[in-house]
Order: structure tokens, then sequence, then C-alpha cells
């Protein structure tokens, strides 16, 4: 499975020079909500970005190639058993972060995937010490990406 991904992450960062005319290359505006992270634990979101890269196969179908980039910034210093929790979050394979795309109609379109991803940086619980994650994903780009309205990230 990983090696499928990293093979699919290569496509994703050549595929522009070497396919040419048939790459399309996009940011996507998509509404984001970090507020779990932010109510709990003061972490706001600087930066957010979903990017998408729709490459047609020689049978012409579309393979949609992602990656959600997004940088969470302690608003407050957080200590002892609540830094713990969050890295706890972040880091160990048993609890993931989730991605979760919504439709008009709120209603979760990748319910129970959890996107692998990577962080940048250290999670410190220092105030103003920053963290990047970035997501880079497979999608069938009707199914998900056209309906989406929204991305909620939470555990």
């Amino acid at each position: 499975m990983r090696a499928i991904l990293a093979g699919l992450l290569v496509v994703f960062l050549s595929a522009n020079g070497a396919l040419g005319q048939d790459v399309q290359k996009r940011s996507v505006p998509i509404k984001s909500d970090f507020s779990f992270f932010e109510d709990n634990w003061g972490l706001k979101a600087k930066a957010f970005s979903l990017e998408l890269l729709q490459v047609k196969s020689k049978t012409g179908d579309a393979i949609v190639l992602g990656r959600i980039t997004y940088l969470l910034e302690f608003d407050k210093d957080v200590i002892n058993q609540d830094l713990e929790t969050i890295q706890s979050i972040f880091v160990d394979k048993g609890r993931r972060v989730r991605h979760i795309f919504f439709d008009q109609d709120h209603i979760a379109i990748n319910p129970f995937v959890v996107l692998p991803y990577r962080i940048q940086g250290e999670i410190s619980g220092v105030r103003g010490e920053a963290f990047r994650i970035i997501v880079d994903m497979e999608f069938d780009a009707e199914a998900i990406i056209l309906p989406a309205k929204k991305l909620v990230v939470r555990p």
C-alpha cells in the first residue's frame, strides 16, 4: 500500500512536465473546519490548501491525486496531560487525525477512511510554535471532491 502511495506521489510531483496537456493542476476552494483543535487546545489553523492534479490515463480515465496541507500554531502554552494527548492524537498509529469531507447536506462522504499523513516540525505545546501536516491522497474525483463543500479535521 505504501509503495502504491509513493508511486502515486511521484506521479503527482512529476506529472506536469512528463505528461504535458493531459495534466490539470488546480487549487480547490473548500471550507475547512479545525474547531476541535481550536476549542480544546488553542491550536489555530494558520494556513490551509487543497490541491488536485488530474491525470488522464491512456484509456481516457481520469486519475485524481490530491494534497491537503495545513499549518497549526499553538495560540497558548499547552503542558502535561493535554500536550501528551495532542501528541498521541497526531503521532500514535492507533489514534490518527481524520480528514472528513462533507457534502452540501452535511453528510460525511468518507467517514471511515483515515488518510495517511506526515508531520513537519515538532508538536511542542509552546505558544507561537507551529507544525505542518501534509496529506497525500488518491481520489475518485466524482465521488469525493466534486460533492465536497467542507473538510473537517478531527480525531
